[in-house]
């Protein structure tokens, strides 16, 4: 209640006398108790809140180094498609907008006639790779419009119950990439891609156990395992260790390497750059781990009598 005119309490037990000002309100201890809860639930919200909008604002702010993506749904990479044709499926849906429709720049929609200079493929080529896209139902045909399938790969976010089985693809580094390469080393890409499944969510390490949130747990992929599950000789293991670290793009003016193979404890880590992918909170993790990738590469051969990697370029 509030009072009207200036009210005497007197304290039973000392005396004293406590004088109230007009219009106070009073409260009994339980009310007191009710409304200290009140504003604690109330500002424990607001610390929650805030918390919430640091950790959009800090994954906001990371992503807008990286740059924008596509997300790539981990257990609908296509396995029977191949290499060359995964990395050139990978590399025009970075040309998507939020409806998965293929477009040249963002007021020009892509057509089937501009797909030989996207691709940087001679006619017969990009015709059998466009037929077996739509074989395959990854890319349809409306009115003229092309779209990629959006069960495989797509721009924008979704919200899903499992966010951790996809994995962002960085659209500047995958067309550098891309164009770094001829097209009989396409496929380079696409083997990037079919290990996918295998990237730790977090640390961007190959291993068994992907989702492993303890870097001291993860069981790391060797070499001779990406052989077995690429479908390569693992005696021809140093070609297929060269054609992945030896994948290039630029960063500033700079070149760094996709992939890198790092010494740990007599052992080693093959680890992703996350300038290539990445789906973890903080992408500086992996660079703590692999202190810098690679600025200078050899080529993908290392000399003429060497057994070049057979890839299917179909």
């Amino acid at each position: 209640m509030k009072t009207k005119k200036e009210m005497l309490l007197i304290d039973p037990d000392t005396g004293a006398v406590t004088g109230l000002e007009p219009e106070t309100s009073i409260k009994s201890p339980a009310e007191q108790t009710a409304t200290k809860n009140y504003f604690n639930q109330k500002n424990q919200k607001m610390q929650n809140a805030l918390g919430e909008q640091e950790k959009l604002h800090f994954r906001k702010s990371q992503f807008a180094d990286l740059g924008s993506y596509i997300l790539l749904r981990v257990k609908m990479i296509p396995d029977d498609m191949s290499a060359a044709d995964l990395g050139r499926l990978i590399y025009l849906s970075t040309y998507s907008d939020y409806h998965n429709r293929l477009m040249m720049n963002e007021q020009r929609i892509m057509q089937r006639r501009d797909l030989p200079e996207v691709m940087n493929l001679k006619e017969r080529k990009t015709r059998d790779f466009f037929r077996e896209m739509l074989d395959k139902k990854c890319i349809t045909e409306k009115n003229g419009e092309l779209f990629i399938t959006d069960n495989i790969i797509y721009r924008g976010e979704k919200k899903e119950r499992r966010y951790n089985q996809k994995m962002k693809l960085f659209i500047k580094t995958v067309r550098d990439l891309y164009k770094h390469l001829d097209s009989r080393r396409h496929g380079y890409l696409g083997l990037i891609v079919q290990l996918i499944p295998y990237v730790n969510r977090r640390y961007n390490i190959l291993c068994w156990n992907p989702e492993e949130q303890d870097v001291d747990q993860i069981d790391s992929l060797t070499i001779t395992d990406v052989c077995k599950i690429v479908n390569r000789d693992p005696k021809n293991y140093d070609d297929l260790l060269e054609a992945i670290t030896g994948l290039i793009f630029d960063v500033n003016g700079y070149k760094q390497s996709a992939c890198s193979c790092v010494r740990f404890d007599g052992g080693y880590r093959i680890i992703f750059n996350p300038r290539l992918m990445y789906i973890g909170k903080d992408y500086h993790e992996v660079e703590v781990l692999c202190t810098f990738f690679p600025k200078a590469f050899k080529s993908v051969r290392k000399t003429r009598n060497s057994v070049p990697l057979k890839i299917k370029n179909t």
